[in-house]
């Protein structure tokens, strides 16, 4: 969730704990990824695309996807929520990428990264599964 707002920083875990732990290797790299690339975006003021607004007021939803993007689409990145329970895949339609160029498109879950065109993420999307509950993708779009 830091990557979508602008978080303060203070300090994570007693003074003890072991500081090579993977929870805080894994919250090194989202404070890395949040000063070196959201950050950024965030602050030059990103196109927004909520393509989920009807997010359970008249009846339960089972996805949420915010996608924040820079506004010269040179990079972009998305965020997509399994809220509901049960097996499932949602196909993501990125709106703020430039259709002319390409992009790296990296799968955070995975450490997945692919080449794709802007026009095919646009036109055909990029499937994405998740298999339970409050589990999340974040991916990331780099203008090649």
């Amino acid at each position: 969730m830091a990557l979508f707002a602008q978080p303060i920083f203070v300090g994570f875990g007693a003074q003890e704990a072991d500081r090579s732990a993977p929870c805080f290797e894994r919250t090194r790299r989202y404070i890395r990824l949040a000063r070196e690339f959201t950050g950024p975006i965030l602050a030059a003021r990103p196109n927004v695309f909520h393509h989920t607004p009807d997010i359970g007021l008249y009846a339960p939803a089972d996805w949420c996807v915010l996608e924040y993007a820079a506004r010269d689409r040179s990079a972009a990145y998305a965020g997509v929520f399994r809220l509901g329970s049960g097996e499932g895949e949602c196909l993501f339609r990125p709106r703020g990428l430039d259709a002319a160029a390409t992009y790296h498109v990296t799968l955070d879950n995975s450490n997945t990264t692919l080449e794709m065109p802007g026009s095919e993420l646009a036109l055909r999307g990029l499937p994405v599964r998740l298999d339970a509950a409050n589990t999340s993708e974040l991916i990331i779009f780099k203008m090649i």
